[in-house]
């Protein structure tokens, strides 16, 4: 096996070089005790190299740490935003198919409200409002006239005589 560079061996080795940091913060006692489990640490460094990169590997080992607890935290959120992007996509492949249902609800209640209601040559409807009017058309214009929340057909005649009078198409 080739000879390794110091700082590759420190990188190699930089748990148990950080854990005898933790133990003891004097470089020469480190050194020491780094040597009876890291019998190769003199063969690849001296102690004044070992010392000068003692506190380097240390701050870069400290952010290693940090950055890979950031990375945990990150993926776990990945994880728990990725089964709410499942979930609201169930949602939103199923609101076509809730909104098609409601449609055709709609579609058959408007049916059944849409009888045609005429009085005296005027169609009734009841707007989206909730007011009844009367609509027709008159020298290609349409007119209304506002009937109420109830249809009282007695009140439409009255309100349509008015109106006649008043575009000039009074037949009386």
């Amino acid at each position: 096996m080739p000879k390794q560079s110091p700082i590759e061996f420190m990188i190699a080795n930089r748990d148990k070089i950080h854990k005898a940091w933790q133990k003891e913060k004097d470089s020469k006692k480190i050194w020491l005790m780094l040597n009876k489990s890291l019998p190769e640490l003199p063969e690849t460094m001296k102690l004044n190299t070992f010392k000068q990169y003692l506190p380097i590997m240390n701050l870069f080992y400290q952010e290693l740490k940090k950055e890979m607890k950031e990375k945990e935290k990150l993926k776990g959120s990945l994880e728990v935003l990725k089964k709410q992007n499942v979930k609201l996509e169930k949602l939103i492949n199923k609101a076509p198919n809730e909104l098609d249902k409601v449609r055709q609800k709609v579609d058959k209640v408007r049916q059944k409200l849409d009888n045609p209601v005429r009085i005296n040559g005027w169609n009734v409807r009841k707007s989206k409002d909730g007011y009844f009017r009367c609509y027709r058309k008159i020298k290609n214009k349409v007119e209304s006239i506002y009937i109420g929340k109830k249809l009282d057909k007695e009140k439409a005649k009255r309100r349509i005589k008015k109106k006649e009078k008043l575009v000039g198409l009074d037949i009386n």
